[in-house]
């Protein structure tokens, strides 16, 4: 299994990435790539992290009118997930992987170009205008003919 951290966020490629393995709504079987969401059992926000024991591919008429206060209650979506093939649960781990690591990378590099980058406050009513911009008109051109 993955390691779990609490700051990973699934972000939409991520998701997208899960719906493509997946391919087809889980609790009505519809196959619509286009309207698959990528839903949390237990919420984000109530402790509920991104693994793949706590994500289920829904279509859009499942996830609204289903999970969230409908017939589709906890235990039903976690039975889904349990009789969910090995083959698609594995890719799941493997993407939730990857993202997790290239979240990491990310959030490493950004901290070590901030402290790089480092700026002075600015004083943000000043007003400096650049340097005049200096037009040069052409000379016309002077045509003898003769």
């Amino acid at each position: 299994m993955p390691t779990e951290s609490k700051e990973f966020n699934l972000t939409q490629a991520t998701k997208k990435q899960i719906t493509k393995t997946v391919g087809k709504c889980e609790y009505c079987h519809k196959r619509n790539l286009d309207f698959l969401n990528v839903h949390h059992i237990k919420r984000v926000s109530d402790g509920g992290k991104s693994t793949p024991s706590n994500l289920i591919v829904l279509c859009y008429a499942c996830h609204k009118n289903e999970a969230h206060g409908g017939s589709l209650s906890d235990t039903k979506q976690r039975k889904i997930i349990r009789n969910r093939p090995k083959k698609i649960q594995n890719a799941i781990i493997v993407i939730l992987d990857k993202a997790k690591m290239l979240q990491k990378k990310t959030k490493s590099s950004n901290t070590i170009r901030k402290k790089r980058t480092r700026r002075q406050p600015t004083n943000q009513f000043r007003f400096t205008s650049p340097n005049p911009i200096e037009i040069q008109i052409p000379k016309p051109l002077k045509f003898n003919f003769k």
